[in-house]
């Protein structure tokens, strides 16, 4: 595997909070002393489990194609996070670098002829409508899911924007932008083109000022939205209400408002 990133100034404004995280019960390990050969014993015991994950996906695979199924089985490879492994001299994930929000996805059709690679952005929420879509099932929008990609399924819209939310914050992803609202105030922001390593955060740069202002307008757009969608249940919907022929019809009299001459 390759040599981890270099810490930045950002990434060591986490590091003590990544500490104390990682010496929680789940894990019981103190990483305050991190030095390159640790890293590189980690990186590589990583890298052995991925090998592993090799073998045992190709046993599956294996078995699927000996059977019936395998002309009518749709086959999805992913992950649910990265980790740093070493990457800006931090472990675990909860943080929006890349290596912690960038995980496999590869997808296998029955009538896949040829392998290509998608560079689109995609959420692993996509995985669930996609899914459902092969089923000739339908999905809501509070799912913030669309087809995936690359698979000749009918798209109504691509996605522009991958939301994410930890414990620690908010991210907002373009296909090139990269917005972090941490709750401990602190703001990063990233060009994935120039930058591909998040090394350099333009987010205080009076010469990216355009950029944070659009990508904040993105996060604070893509929330609302994610906000109200998932809290429909405390709204009143028009179309069950508003649009019967009774809504808004005279009904009940009610003495109230009365003018205070008739009462007096």
């Amino acid at each position: 595997m390759p040599d981890s990133l270099p810490a930045t100034d950002d990434s060591r404004l986490f590091r003590e909070l990544v500490i104390a995280m990682n010496k929680r019960p789940w894990n019981q390990v103190d990483y305050t002393d991190f030095q390159d050969h640790h890293k590189r014993k980690i990186r590589a015991h990583y890298a052995a489990l991925v090998y592993q994950i090799d073998l045992q996906i190709g046993r599956i695979m294996a078995t699927l194609n000996a059977s019936r199924f395998a002309d009518d089985t749709l086959i999805v490879f992913a992950s649910d996070h990265g980790d740093f492994l070493g990457d800006y001299d931090l472990i675990g994930k909860h943080l929006f670098y890349e290596p912690a929000v960038r995980v496999p996805l590869i997808v296998k059709s029955p009538q896949s002829t040829a392998t290509r690679t998608v560079d689109d952005l995609v959420s692993l929420t996509d995985v669930s409508a996609t899914l459902l879509d092969v089923a000739g099932q339908s999905f809501s929008a509070k799912h913030d899911a669309v087809v995936l990609p690359g698979l000749d399924r009918p798209r109504p819209r691509s996605r522009e924007v991958v939301l994410g939310a930890t414990d620690l914050g908010l991210m907002i992803n373009t296909s090139d932008w990269k917005l972090c609202r941490y709750k401990n105030g602190h703001v990063a922001l990233y060009n994935l083109i120039d930058d591909p390593h998040e090394q350099h955060n333009l987010a205080y740069q009076a010469s990216a000022l355009t950029e944070m202002k659009r990508m904040d307008a993105l996060l604070q757009q893509s929330l609302l939205e994610s906000l109200m969608i998932n809290n429909g249940d405390k709204f009143v919907e028009k179309s069950r209400y508003q649009g019967r022929g009774e809504f808004g019809q005279p009904g009940w009299q009610r003495p109230y408002p009365a003018s205070l001459a008739e009462r007096t």
